[in-house]
């Protein structure tokens, strides 16, 4: 009673009705009658014994739902359209054999929004067929309108316990409501990179939809309107649908929206050709050659050479990237500890015959007899002393207890070699993670288990596999006999892929079951099997359904497409020759849409680019494939990464890789993925480049690796090429540093009339040169020219402030005053003071800046008596002091020096300046008044290390440079007067001993 459900056929036709039946000018328009049932979710009451409820209204008539065994009546079959309201006068009730399962009387109830109400009663249905054949029977009643239409059941025939319903019709129209049209709007389509406005969802005429919300009206406002961006964001959005005849409002879910920087103007923009054509061949996706030993000796290695196969399947097997190898446990260990892959010489020529092609590997090892011609467990086992049962199909093989532990642990002997040869997934895609069970399908077993052994077996296998193979990709089979829980375990903890046959098949794979599948996915992917095999040669062929052959195959085809597939096989080499040669659309077909089938949309990035910068690259995707590549998965950890690259012209080679934060897992079919990464050129030498791009294996030290779905030229080492691109270097460290003094004359400048301050407006004058100047220095694409003409700008404006602003004498000034050179890594003092005071000072509160990338600031103490430091706050490049005089006799007046900082130099790679300045300096006298003193800065400069063991720095390394580490033998960090003697410690590991003695020594003997 199984059915197949085309949902494909099903999305078509709803998507016909929403183009062709919604009305155009308003909801009150008349429509065309359609069977609107396919729009309503079905359910019941009366139980079910084969098939689910939900084929009743998927338009197939091949088979359909039955009830519960004998079931109660009476009970309920409905229909719902959830916020929809439907519109109707006939019904159409399909049914096989039914004088002997079909519905005798029902009535038909209606939901008003409040109440149901009858709409026909004590209807009796006459079935004339008593036959497969689907018969339909129409029922017309008075024009209702309603979201929910159901079938009372009063009566029917259950000559075999149960009552069928083949299809269920209900012919009207659907008038949609603001709420349903809001209902099934679910995105909003990412903008265009700089697309200045968002274009909402279409809506049937009739109905008008704005933005109701929007949690950033900065970036999105209500009228659509997108504001310029600095970064990409992400923005929910609430939409409104009116219905204009009633003006009826609903609104939206969140729906999110991710908004895109606009490149810069002088970028450049690359739109790859799509490459909808060719077969794209990558790992873990495509069509699959089997070679396997069920259906006879035919089937068996040994029945086909390794010549004759690939001699037989060579001429068809161009769309072919796996072979899957599914043979007994006794064909890989025929005796204990002798393994296929080391001594079978026609095995061997299998695979390296599949390798030779760059065909992919892919296996299940079966340990259960039925249908092999073989005994699948080595005859070893048993004679160990392990547990097996006769098989149903030859009694004289055995299949084992798998709960026997002789039995298990063998296994777990085989399945540890198996990993150590084939978990390595340069060579095999795949590994099924069972075995167990008719077909190693994990279903029926030629023996029973209790429930608390069936989990216990289940865990063992998943456990076994994932314990050994660390890297390729392992199966669970789906639809099998073990807790869908453990099933579940498997997939999400263990990251193993679903496997499923039956593909095709109306008996074995429901609609129920796709959607099973479906509901799992992209989180598991989907590798699957036809039903069919040997279709040509044998009469029938799993449910009797194979013929005609296209028909079958076409069947199988949408099935894998309709739940996402990977993978599908070709089969047999009958079979592959029957699918190349007689039914090459439907190989065309999956080899196109099958899998992931990655696109590059659209590249933008710089043709010019300055080696010493960093430079966005902006790129978007999207996957053509129904499936999805894989590498989110355990086995794989993400090892696919988006790579962009600069090459070197002559060796295709990458100088430069940028590894984006794209995770191309994420990637299904209609959705748009778009990223920004930033290319780090770091002293790329200058010259010519091509700019590229890959997805890389970062397993395989980045090789590129996955093969991507556009024209443009692939270079030999696998990049894809962009565009040729120029790279440059710029000194831009004299503008850096100009800005950074400018900003310090900005900063202690100050405007007015008193002493030591300067003519208003002449401030402003040098900001603005900054400020151009910083827009030079940031500027992606700046020439060395421009940077020259904006330090001399700036130099001239900071002169001109100088020039407008002379210090005149009297007022109270800061002074900073100490060593303008000193050795980078070495000790140095500052001394401050204020000069010029006329007013006495009690209460100083001081705060000096100094640039931390060239020094750190280790201590400060008075010098003088009665000026005490209260509390000092120090912070990454700034120093705070709170400083007091000791009542009148200490009071700080005229030119005095104050306080002692000490700091330390930096390691520097080349001579370099640093600034301390003065940035405030709060003064109050004896009656609280507050005065500000005028700033001062002084300037450092930190060269590098000179001659190792120079301690006195004279250039050269003496008897009396050994004599200063000598004097100071045996101290340490810890010592108190360490930042005066830690010049002695050479070494530079914190301590002076006989290994900063010894190296002094070796240099004055050089």
């Amino acid at each position: 009673m199984k059915k197949t459900v085309s949902l494909f056929l099903i999305c078509i036709m709803m998507f016909t009705y929403m183009l062709d039946y919604v009305p155009r000018v308003s909801a009150d328009t008349t429509m065309e009658v359609t069977n609107v049932a396919l729009q309503a979710i079905a359910s019941t009451t009366a139980g079910t014994s084969q098939n689910t409820i939900h084929g009743i209204n998927d338009n197939n008539m091949e088979i359909g739902w039955a009830s519960g065994r004998n079931p109660t009546m009476p009970a309920y079959v409905e229909l719902d359209w959830g916020s929809k309201l439907v519109t109707t006068s006939r019904i159409s009730l399909s049914g096989n054999f039914g004088p002997s399962q079909g519905i005798k009387t029902i009535d038909i109830e209606y939901f008003d929004g409040g109440t149901w109400k009858l709409a026909k009663s004590d209807i009796t249905l006459v079935w004339n067929k008593n036959e497969q054949a689907a018969e339909t029977l129409d029922i017309d009643i008075l024009e209702i309108t309603a979201s929910k239409i159901r079938l009372k059941v009063k009566s029917a025939a259950t000559v075999w316990g149960h009552y069928t319903i083949m299809e269920l019709r209900v012919w009207g129209n659907i008038e949609l409501t603001a709420n349903s049209v809001a209902e099934s709007i679910k995105s909003i389509a990412s903008p265009a990179r700089g697309q200045s406005k968002i274009k909402l969802p279409d809506v049937p005429q009739g109905f008008e939809v704005r933005i109701q919300s929007s949690d950033r009206e900065d970036i999105i406002g209500l009228d659509g309107t997108i504001a310029p961006l600095t970064n990409d964001e992400k923005i929910s959005l609430v939409l409104e649908v009116m219905k204009l005849s009633d003006q009826t409002k609903a609104y939206t879910v969140a729906l999110q929206v991710k908004v895109l920087v606009k490149p810069a103007d002088d970028y450049m923009i690359k739109t790859p050709i799509e490459d909808t054509t060719s077969i794209i061949k990558n790992p873990a996706m495509g069509w699959m050659l089997y070679v396997e030993e069920f259906g006879g000796p035919g089937n068996a290695m040994t029945g086909m050479t390794a010549e004759e196969y690939w001699e037989t399947v060579d001429p068809h097997r161009e769309s072919a990237n796996i072979l899957y190898i599914r043979v007994p446990w006794s064909r890989m260990e025929p005796t204990e500890g002798h393994y296929a892959w080391n001594e079978d010489e026609n095995y061997k020529k299998y695979v390296q015959g599949a390798l030779d092609r760059n065909i992919r590997l892919a296996f299940r090892v079966v340990i259960d007899s039925q249908d092999v011609h073989m005994q699948a467990t080595p005859q070893f086992v048993f004679d160990a002393g392990a547990r097996g049962v006769g098989t149903a199909s030859n009694s004289n093989f055995k299949s084992p207890i798998v709960t026997d532990l002789v039995f298990r642990a063998k296994f777990e002997n085989f399945v540890k070699a198996f990993s150590k040869e084939y978990d390595d997934p340069s060579i095999v895609d795949f590994v099924d993670a069972g075995g167990m069970g008719y077909w190693g399908e994990m279903y029926t077993f030629s023996h029973s288990m209790t429930k608390a052994e069936k989990d216990d077996t289940f865990k063992w296998i998943v456990n076994l596999y994932a314990d050994k193979f660390k890297h390729v990709l392992l199966g669970q089979q789906d639809a099998s006999s073990f807790d869908m829980a453990l099933q579940d375990w498997a997939y999400k903890e263990k990251g193993f892929i679903l496997r499923r046959d039956s593909y095709g098949s109306p008996v074995y794979f429901d609609q129920t079951q796709k959607d099973r599948i479906v509901a799992r996915w992209p989180d598991v992917p989907v590798f699957a099997e036809n039903c069919y095999q040997n279709f040509v040669s044998r009469a029938s062929s799993c449910d009797g359904k194979n013929k005609p052959i296209h028909d079958m195959l076409t069947r199988v085809v949408n099935d894998a497409l309709y739940t996402h597939a990977n993978t599908l096989d070709l089969r047999h080499p009958e079979d592959v020759i029957e699918f190349a040669t007689n039914n090459a659309d439907l190989v065309e077909k999956f080899a196109l849409q099958g899998g992931y089938r990655f696109v590059l949309n659209d590249v933008s990035y710089p043709a010019v680019m300055d080696s010493n910068k960093s430079y966005k690259i902006y790129h978007s995707w999207k996957n053509t494939g129904v499936g999805k590549l894989p590498n989110d998965l355990l086995n794989w950890g993400y090892k696919y990464k988006v790579a962009f690259a600069l090459l070197d012209p002559d060796t295709q080679q990458p100088v430069k890789m940028m590894i984006d934060d794209a995770e191309p897992s994420d990637w299904i079919k209609g959705e748009r993925y778009s990223y920004s990464g930033s290319l780090q050129l770091d002293g790329v030498p200058d010259g010519n480049y091509e700019l590229a791009v890959a997805i890389v294996d970062t397993t395989k030290d980045n090789t590129p690796a996955i093969k991507l779905a556009v024209k443009d030229v692939m270079t030999d080492t696998g990049w894809y090429k962009i565009s040729d691109v120029k790279t440059f270097s710029i000194d831009t460290t004299k503008l850096s540093k100009a800005i950074k003094v400018a900003q310090s004359v900005y900063d202690l400048a100050i405007e007015g009339t008193k002493p030591g301050q300067y003519p208003l407006g002449t401030k402003a004058k040098l900001q603005e040169a900054i400020n151009i100047a910083t827009v030079v220095l940031d500027s992606e694409t700046v020439t060395q020219e421009e940077i020259d003409l904006a330090i001399t700008a700036l130099n001239t404006a900071v002169n001109e402030l100088k020039a407008n602003g002379e210090v005149i004498p009297g007022g109270p000034i800061t002074e900073l005053s100490g060593p303008v050179t000193v050795r980078d890594g070495q000790p140095f003092e500052m001394e401050f003071g204020l000069k010029s005071v006329t007013d006495s000072v009690y209460a100083l509160d001081l705060t000096i800046e100094y640039d931390s990338d060239v020094m750190s600031f280790v201590s400060v103490t008075s010098m003088q008596e009665g000026i005490k430091l209260l509390t000092t706050k120090d912070t990454l490049g700034q120093v705070r002091m709170i400083v007091i005089s000791e009542g009148s006799a200490f009071a700080i007046t005229g030119d005095m020096k104050l306080l002692k900082l000490s700091f330390e130099s930096k390691a520097v790679s080349q001579t370099t300046n640093g600034i301390i300045k003065v940035s405030k300096a709060l003064m109050g006298n004896n009656l609280g008044l507050e005065s500000e003193g005028v700033s001062s800065s002084f300037t450092i400069q930190v060269t590098t290390a000179g001659i190792p063991g120079d301690v006195n720095q004279d250039g050269k390394v003496t008897i009396g440079d050994l004599a200063l580490v000598a004097a100071n033998y045996g101290k340490d960090s810890n010592s108190a007067d360490w930042q005066q003697v830690k010049r002695t410690d050479v070494t530079k590991d914190g301590f002076i001993n006989i290994d900063d003695l010894a190296l002094v020594a070796r240099a004055i003997l050089e």
